[in-house]
This record gives structure tokens, C-alpha cells and sequence, in this order.
């Protein structure tokens, strides 16, 4: 291995560290948030949010023309390139700001809502910032500058949506101050991007600068496009057919289990995408590094996804309080379906590193006819229905996805298939051990939660200590061992797994990592 190979495997990890880092950061910070504002804001005015930003969203994945992927994917940047891609951002943010002025009435027709039509028009203006972050954000990424971007995001959350979306609740403002928020949020962003990696305006002339990034960037795009119509299928069917009420209590049930997972899986896309596209070429590193995180992933996903499960109605009664009962439901369901769709990410990077565009394409196409038909069909089968369904398209779109990374690497079908089994054995020990003791032990709210904590902290225990799976143990051996170096290899045994701290501490007093 050359010296720079087990340099980038201790950056990835370290990449991957700081932003699971910002990620665990943000999530408690946005659950503690959600818990405060869904005790002041009714659910029909999270309905109409949730209407809104459906609309602006769908327009979102066409707003930034994937510029800034490309920015990360191609292999020789030049200063034109960053500033074609900076104008290109820019202007098609400009268009569809304008875009969602003049079209927001169309939202309120679908959904039979005045209400919506000025919260378009306010969250319209998030395609004009966001345009502006668009290159600096790229840059950081593909030079995996990632501690600055964790730290950017914790002060956008923070300083950006946290503080006006809370104060202007307290004053009574509830849906204005989720508006707030959002608008906050990306404002923060671009001013701290600005600051950490500024972007000079240079106008570019050569139309085949702009033809090469639109070549990648319009499929990454469109692909995009079609997983956002897929994952949000829902959202419209529940707002159109049901309602803002129900629409509000299934959006904060789904928030609730899928959306720290989602920062997690983003963290991770952050870091993963970029060394992807540095070893594209190199099939059997690509195989190894593919199949060793996809295993972690869902070892580390499926205990907490799974446990929701059991507890989901003491989690919403303690989160939410009594008046969203209702989303408990949902919220079990949602609790399988998080694994599932934070690990649809990972093979989703991986074409999109190597540039494998439309197979992924057609997936996604197949997908949202598949799941859209039979969405339709059960438009009025009620909220709980309509999440299982919405777990049946997740797991469909990552096999899809996880088959043409299997077949494109050449791996074999044990390989395939053994980090979900895996994934899910490990789920099945807090989702049954937690069941069982809630049922024989009938505590109440607060003991009952403790006791539930308790038995997930000590499932991951066993889990990554005690693992008696000899492909877990791998592959903790093999992240360990590119996070330390290869001078200090960490054998597949739990006294290793034990002293990896210390050798940690020691690689770092050293300045190895």
C-alpha cells in the first residue's frame, strides 16, 4: 500500500467521525427543539409546512442544475470550472425564486389551502441562498474539509433556525416561526461558507466548461429529482387526500425516526462520495470499502431503528405529548424503515462516484411507478398504511441499488446479502428483549423509557464488544486498523477491540491521525 492510501483511509474515517460527530450534535438538538415547538404549535400548522415544502423541494433538485456534484466528481478542477459552476448556481437560483413567486397558487389548488400559498412564496427564497453556498460547499467537500462543514452546520442549526424559530413560537407566531427556520438556517450557512471558503466571481466563456458540468450534473439531477418524487410520494397523497392534521402527525412521526438517521447518512455521503470518486477505478478497494461500511451500517442502524418499535409510544408521549397519540403508529413503522432508507444512500454514492448514471436511473424510475401506483390505490387506507407501504418503496429501492453495485464489482451473493442479514439479527435483540420487559414489567412513562435505554445500550454492547459475528468482527478490525495505520493492525478479537482507545490516543499523541 503506497503512503498516501492508508492517509486517505485515516482521513475518510476522520471525515466520517466529525460529521457523525455534527450529526449526533444537530439531531439532539433538533429533537429537543421538536419536543419544545410541538407543545406550542398545533399539527395543522406542521401540515401545511410539510405541504409547502414538498413543492419547493421538488422544484429543488433542478434548482442548483447539479453543478455542485460535479464539482466533487471530476477528477481535474480547474479555477473556470469552480466559477462557471459558482454563475450556473447563481443564476438558476435567481430563476426559480422567481419560479416559486409566480407559481405558488398552484400549490394551494392541489392542496385546498390559502395558507400554503404564502409559505411557497416565503420558502421561495430559499433557492436564491442556497444558490450562493452551492460552490463553496463543493469545495469543502471535495477537499474533505469536513470538521469545517460539521461545524458550519451545528451554527446554522443554532444560531440560523433554532433561535427565530423559537422565539417567534414563544410569541405566538407557530407556523411563521417554522418558516423562519428554514430561511434562517440556509441564510447562516452562506454567510459562514462565505467567510470559510470564499468563491471568486470569474465569467466564463467557454460553453464547453458549462456543457461538461450540465453533462454529469443534469443526470445527478434527474436521478435525484426521481428519489425525492419516490420518498415524498406520501407526503402528497396524505396532504391532498387527508389533510393537514393527519399530514402533520405522519411528517413528525417520520421525522422522529428517520430524519437523525437521514443527518447521519448525509454526514456520511459528505465524506463517502468524494474519496468514492478518488478510487472509482479501483474495483476490489471500492468492493471492500463498499461492503465493510454497508455491514457497520446497518450493525449500528438496525438496534435503534428496531427499538422504536416498543417504545414508539412512550417516545412520542415524552417528545410530543398527548396530542399527537396518534402518530405512535406510524412511528414503529418508521422505525424499521430508517435502516433502510439511510442505507439506500450508500449504493446510491457509490453509482454516482463511478459515474454509473442511468441503470440508477432506471431503478428509481421502476420504483416510483411501482410505489406510486399501489400509494394511489390505498390513497384513503389511512396514515399507518400508507408508512408500510412507504417501507415496502425503501426496501425495494435499496435492493435495486445495492444489486447494481453488487453486479458492477463484481461481488458474490453472500457478500450481497450477509450485511443485511446481519443488520437485521442485530435489530431483533433490543426489538424483542424491549417488547418482553415492557409487557412483563408495566412501568411507568419515565422508568419505562430509562429501562428501554438501557437495554438498546446494552444491546450495542454486545453488539461491538461481544459480536459473535465473525464478519462484524472484520470489519471493525479493518476501520480500526485504517483509522490507526497500518503499522499497528488490530486483530478480530476483543482484547484488541478493548486497547483500540488507547492506540488511538497513542497514534494521535504521535501525530499518525
Amino acid at each position: 500500500m503506497t503512503p498516501a492510501q492508508p492517509s486517505l483511509a485515516r482521513n475518510t474515517l476522520r471525515g466520517i467521525a466529525v460529521s457523525y460527530g455534527s450529526a449526533v450534535i444537530t439531531g439532539a438538538m433538533q429533537i429537543a427543539t421538536t419536543a419544545v415547538v410541538a407543545r406550542m404549535v398545533a399539527p395543522r400548522d406542521f401540515g401545511i409546512l410539510a405541504m409547502a415544502q414538498l413543492g419547493v423541494r421538488f422544484a429543488g433538485y433542478f434548482s442548483q442544475f447539479g453543478v455542485g456534484s460535479a464539482l466533487v466528481q471530476k477528477r481535474d478542477l480547474s479555477e473556470s470550472d469552480t466559477a462557471a459552476a459558482h454563475l450556473m448556481a447563481i443564476a438558476a437560483g435567481v430563476l426559480f425564486t422567481a419560479a416559486g413567486l409566480l407559481l405558488a397558487p398552484l400549490g394551494g389548488a392541489v392542496f385546498h389551502s390559502n395558507d400554503v400559498v404564502w409559505v411557497i412564496r416565503a420558502l421561495a427564497f430559499t433557492f436564491l441562498l442556497t444558490s450562493f453556498t452551492v460552490a463553496p460547499l463543493s469545495l469543502l467537500r471535495r477537499n474533505l474539509r469536513f470538521d469545517a462543514i460539521s461545524a458550519i452546520d451545528i451554527a446554522s442549526y443554532v444560531l440560523g433556525y433554532a433561535a427565530p424559530c423559537l422565539t417567534l413560537v414563544w410569541l405566538g407566531h407557530g407556523l411563521w416561526g417554522l418558516v423562519a427556520g428554514n430561511l434562517g438556517a440556509v441564510l447562516v450557512q452562506w454567510i459562514l461558507l462565505q467567510s470559510v471558503q470564499p468563491v471568486a466571481w470569474k465569467w466564463v466563456r467557454e460553453w464547453e466548461i458549462y456543457r461538461g458540468l450540465l453533462s454529469y450534473g443534469s443526470r445527478i439531477s434527474i436521478t435525484g429529482f426521481l428519489e425525492y418524487i419516490t420518498s415524498n410520494i406520501d407526503t402528497f397523497v396524505v396532504g391532498r387526500y387527508l389533510g393537514p392534521k393527519p399530514l402533520g402527525l405522519y411528517t413528525r412521526a417520520y421525522n422522529l425516526a428517520a430524519v437523525p438517521m437521514h443527518m447521519m447518512s448525509s454526514a456520511a455521503a459528505r465524506v463517502l462520495f468524494p474519496v468514492f470518486s478518488r478510487v472509482q477505478h479501483d474495483s476490489v478497494k471500492l468492493a471492500r470499502t463498499y461492503k465493510d461500511t454497508l455491514t457497520l451500517l446497518f450493525v449500528l442502524t438496525c438496534p435503534l431503528g428496531f427499538a422504536l418499535v416498543p417504545s414508539a409510544p412512550h417516545i412520542v408521549r415524552l417528545l410530543l405529548g398527548p396530542a399527537w397519540a396518534e402518530a405512535a403508529l406510524p412511528l414503529a413503522v418508521f422505525g424499521i424503515l430508517a435502516p433502510f432508507d439511510m442505507a439506500v444512500a450508500l449504493p446510491g454514492i457509490v453509482l454516482d462516484a463511478t459515474g454509473t448514471l442511468n441503470k440508477k436511473l432506471y431503478v428509481r424510475l421502476a420504483t416510483l411507478m411501482a410505489a406510486g401506483t399501489v400509494i394511489y390505490l390505498h390513497r384513503e387506507s389511512g396514515i399507518v398504511t400508507i408508512a408500510w407501504l412507504m417501507l415496502g418503496s425503501c426496501v425495494l429501492t435499496f435492493f435495486g441499488y445495492h444489486f447494481l453495485v453488487v453486479r458492477q464489482l463484481g461481488m458474490s451473493w453472500s457478500s450481497a446479502l450477509s450485511p443485511v442479514l446481519f443488520g437485521a439479527c442485530t435489530g431483533a435483540i433490543p426489538l424483542v428483549t424491549i417488547h418482553f420487559a415492557i409487557a412483563f414489567a408495566n412501568l411507568e412513562l419515565l422508568p419505562a423509557l430509562a429501562l428501554e435505554g438501557s437495554i438498546l445500550i446494552l444491546s450495542y454492547v454486545l453488539i461491538l464488544v461481544f459480536s459473535p459475528f465473525p464478519m462484524v468482527n472484520a470489519a471493525l478490525s479493518r476501520v480500526l486498523t485504517a483509522l490507526l495505520g497500518e503499522t499497528r493492525q488490530v486483530p478480530e478479537n476483543l482484547r484488541s477491540r478493548c486497547l483500540a482507545l488507547q492506540l488511538l490516543a497513542t497514534a494521535r499523541a504521535e501525530g499518525g491521525c
